[in-house]
């Protein structure tokens, strides 16, 4: 069917009966009506400058781990607020345990004061694994840690502890730097 199509119109076009190009020009699509509110993202658009890092002024008389544990409590805090995007947000946590690593090459290395990690047990907003309308949480779902059910995880996060005077900051690293 192609060929005899093909074949009729450069036959056509032979034969003068068709002398200009045709033109076929789009019939415009009516204007549609006006949004009078902008629909809810279910993303946050920005960065979350909070994602990684918090800082706090703490008393030095305190231990690496209660340093440790205020840190991540005021980071973890941040993931509560309905101010975060329902992928990031939590509902509750608990530290499970702070660890402060015997090996600190990584921290002087980088700057750091010392290195902690934190188990923490997170309930999560929004599902762990997507539903089938496509909402899940995407709270620090890839790498590693432990699914419990459809809203809670089980993970480990480390972090470099810095110092500037009584502020301590706590970055959180999502890879361990190797550090030999």
């Amino acid at each position: 069917m192609k060929k005899i199509l093909l074949i009729f119109i450069t036959s056509l076009f032979a034969a003068g009966g068709c002398t200009s190009p045709i033109s076929v020009s789009p019939t415009p699509l009516p204007p549609s009506p006006a949004l009078t509110e902008l629909p809810q993202p279910l993303i946050t658009k920005t960065l979350d400058p909070n994602q990684f890092t918090v800082s706090t002024e703490i008393d030095k008389n305190y231990s690496q781990e209660e340093i440790a544990e205020i840190l991540f409590s005021k980071w973890l805090d941040h993931f509560l607020s309905e101010n975060i995007g329902p992928e990031m947000r939590i509902n509750e946590y608990t530290i499970d345990k702070i660890d402060i690593p015997v090996d600190q090459k990584c921290a002087s290395r980088l700057g750091g004061l010392f290195i902690a990690e934190a188990q923490v047990t997170a309930e999560t907003f929004l599902p762990l694994i997507s539903t089938t309308d496509g909402k899940h949480s995407g709270w620090f779902i890839a790498g590693g840690g432990n699914i419990i059910n459809d809203y809670h995880q089980r993970r480990t996060f480390t972090s470099v502890i810095y110092q500037s005077g009584d502020t301590y900051t706590l970055s959180v690293i999502t890879r361990v730097p190797m550090c030999n």
